[in-house]
């Protein structure tokens, strides 16, 4: 199969991110028969004290999705 990565730059949108990796997920898992997905997201320094905490949790329920802080 192919093999597809997303990069996801993340900075104080947590509400967004969140839909944002959950979007991808979605539709990878829908096309997991012919495409193998990676997604991560790279918390760019965010600095509202929510995000980081918000993309973990993201990470902790989507098997496919890594957070770099």
């Amino acid at each position: 199969p192919l093999f597809v990565h997303y990069s996801v730059p993340v900075f104080n949108e947590p509400k967004y991110s969140k839909y944002c990796l959950e979007s991808i997920s979605a539709a990878a898992e829908f096309a997991s028969e012919f495409i193998d997905t990676d997604i991560v997201a790279v918390n760019d320094a965010s600095n509202d004290g929510e995000t980081p905490q918000r993309l973990d949790e993201t990470a902790a329920n989507l098997s496919n999705v890594s957070i770099i802080h």
